[in-house]
């Protein structure tokens, strides 16, 4: 009699754990799922930016899109009393530094309760410019605003990000990274990001380093070799670093070469 208790009551503790294995599943399933609303500072902006409404739409619209390809299902418009404890709010705005210095920047916070998660910023740049510089700077800020906020919540583990479709993914590979020129805080700072915000970034071990010739890397990565040197090109025109002037970057079969031309400064503070 007692053996046939102990098989019932390990059948019920078997079947409690199965059910409450389904649930968690489900609410992992569930937290997939979250919206992110974007907000737009331009009512702030409008009254100490010149161009401010321009300059917005130009760097929301590549905010957007870069954050859709990554994967995040984005809506401009709020409800309420319909967001979960999940969805959160990008606010985009801009800091101004002096007449013609801009710093582009995203607050992140929960759409519920308005707690703040993160606040984002890329290196500031020169309104002075012509159009299309400009234009370039903001596009490259949004692309990085959008990586840091992918890593940033994944390293929160938030809501269990794990996106069906990424368009950017691709089978785990070890790419050759070839580094030319570039020494110092900078380099350091440049393999951190690369190794940390980049989306699929696995790890980066260091092959030869050197601080006068080429440097090498192998960098596993699931993450495709024309996002990579995207998203490469994104961080160093953050910098303010044009491609073709201050660096060239080229990719064959599984090697990705970065060239920094003599005399090329970025415009950050790495060394802290």
């Amino acid at each position: 009699m007692m053996k046939i208790r102990i098989k019932k009551c390990s059948a019920f503790i078997a079947g409690a754990l199965f059910f409450l294995f389904c649930v968690q599943l489900a609410e992992k399933s569930l937290a997939e799922q979250f919206t992110l609303y974007i907000e737009s500072d331009i009512e702030r902006d409008k009254y100490n930016i010149q161009n401010a409404n321009n300059l917005h739409k130009s760097y929301e619209t590549t905010l957007i899109d870069e954050l859709a390809r990554i994967g995040f299902r984005v809506k401009s418009s709020l409800n309420k009393d319909d967001v979960t404890e999940h969805d959160i709010i990008l606010k985009a705005g801009f800091i101004r530094l002096g007449e013609k210095l801009l710093i582009p920047t995203a607050e992140i916070k929960t759409a519920k309760t308005e707690t703040i998660l993160a606040s984002l910023k890329t290196t500031a740049f020169s309104l002075n410019g012509e159009i299309f510089t400009v234009e370039k700077q903001l596009d490259s800020s949004a692309i990085s605003i959008a990586r840091m906020l992918y890593a940033r919540l994944l390293s929160m583990n938030w809501a269990e990000i794990n996106f069906e479709k990424n368009t950017w993914e691709t089978e785990e590979q070890m790419i050759r990274l070839l580094i030319n020129g570039m020494s110092g805080c900078f380099k350091n700072y440049f393999l951190d990001t690369l190794e940390t915000e980049f989306p699929g970034s696995v790890s980066i071990a260091v092959l030869s380093e050197t601080s006068i010739g080429t440097s090498k890397y192998n960098f596993v990565t699931s993450a495709k070799t024309r996002f990579i040197t995207k998203w490469v090109r994104a961080l160093l025109s953050e910098q303010l670093l044009i491609e073709n002037e201050h660096f060239a970057l080229s990719t064959r079969d599984r090697f990705i070469t970065l060239q920094i031309f003599p005399k090329t400064i970025p415009k950050g503070t790495f060394c802290r």
